[in-house]
């Protein structure tokens, strides 16, 4: 598939156009971080997504088989906190390769599977959620697992990337850019990319890389938000800031404005920007892999902060960086794209906005 196909082109295109009956126990579908089910549990409604991650393109083969099982538990139960979810229940698909990865020659494939899913069950006891089933097949294509994760929200309080209302403020949980300055990293040391203008101490490099492969979802918070009623739309922040926040307002039919200098970054992340302002803005912006939330809430927010974010860890830490400045008049279109809704400012002074709002799915690597 070419590089310029879009994939939330394809989606509207094509899936959305072909989703099966239209039944009414469907409270929220295609479109949003999950899909929101009346799953007849009385006072609750069920929550289900599914991510799939490819070797190669969405992981290097040879990374660490505990870390992935975490990642690919993690980048799903970000959907769920998005969504205000608790987690309960998950199904796995693996394709595993008849050669073995490069780095899992021995013992493959039990050896690679049993840390896999060691990384994966760690997480997910943390989270009491259930591995119930799944598949394993065989492939000679590269290794690719999918996870379907469930989880249950009380009736009708789901949040989702509808209700964005004018005058709004936008936070961002933790910093940003963290784990794509890791990916980049990696990218320059297996010489696949330029070196970059930063020293980093092992133990910096260190917490990159945990950021990178070890992503901590943020479901606490993303509970805590529901329930203080003052959140009206969320999303996590998966494919790059500015392309998840346009999935809200697309989804809203709002349009919004991001103060550069309020975005959170880490110390890393401060050095590379007096370095190469470009290209920490860029990592910041529309990298993506953060696994952070995206909130739009009232700004009454502001005075439950220290009560939303009590006993949760850094990573929950909320930032606000920016304000919805207008609504449309159309219904929202969940898959519009985004370029027209967000302009960026910088001291008060509007900069343009990139080419590319986030990661492309569809890219070539």
């Amino acid at each position: 598939m070419s590089s310029h196909v879009s994939e939330f082109g394809l989606i509207r295109d094509i899936i959305a156009r072909h989703a099966g009956a239209a039944r009414t126990d469907v409270r929220l579908g295609i479109g949003d971080d999950a899909a929101v089910l009346d799953g007849g549990c009385g006072d609750e409604e069920l929550v289900a997504t599914m991510d799939t991650l490819v070797a190669g393109r969405h992981f290097f083969a040879d990374m660490d088989a505990a870390a992935l099982g975490h990642k690919a538990l993690a980048v799903n139960l970000s959907d769920l906190a998005a969504m205000g979810a608790t987690p309960t229940w998950g199904l796995l698909s693996l394709a595993l390769p008849d050669a073995p990865p490069p780095g899992h020659e021995r013992h493959w494939p039990a050896a690679w599977l049993a840390a896999f899913m060691g990384g994966l069950d760690a997480l997910a006891r943390r989270h009491d959620f259930a591995l119930v089933g799944g598949d394993t097949v065989g492939t000679d294509g590269p290794l690719q697992l999918s996870i379907t994760a469930l989880g249950r929200v009380p009736a009708g309080r789901a949040l989702g990337r509808r209700g964005a209302r004018p005058g709004d403020w936008i936070w961002v949980s933790g910093t940003l850019g963290d784990a794509a300055l890791a990916l980049h990293l990696a990218f320059a040391e297996r010489g696949r990319g330029p070196d970059l203008p930063l020293a980093l101490s092992a133990a910096e490099r260190a917490w990159l890389q945990a950021r990178l492969e070890r992503p901590e979802p943020q479901v606490a918070l993303g509970r805590r938000l529901r329930d203080s009623g003052l959140a009206h739309a969320m999303a996590d922040i998966s494919d790059g800031l500015l392309a998840d926040l346009g999935h809200i307002l697309a989804a809203s039919d709002a349009r919004a404005r991001v103060d550069l200098e309020h975005l959170p970054l880490s110390t890393p992340l401060r050095r590379l920007a007096a370095a190469d302002p470009a290209l920490a803005r860029q990592l910041a912006l529309s990298e993506g892999d953060d696994y952070a939330l995206c909130v739009v809430a009232a700004p009454a927010l502001a005075a439950h902060l220290a009560e939303l974010q009590d006993g949760l860890p850094p990573a929950a830490r909320l930032t606000c960086i920016g304000e919805i400045t207008a609504a449309g008049e159309a219904p929202g279109d969940p898959l519009a794209d985004p370029h027209s809704l967000i302009t960026l400012h910088a001291d008060g002074h509007p900069v343009p906005l990139p080419a590319r709002l986030g990661h492309e799915h569809f890219a070539a690597s």
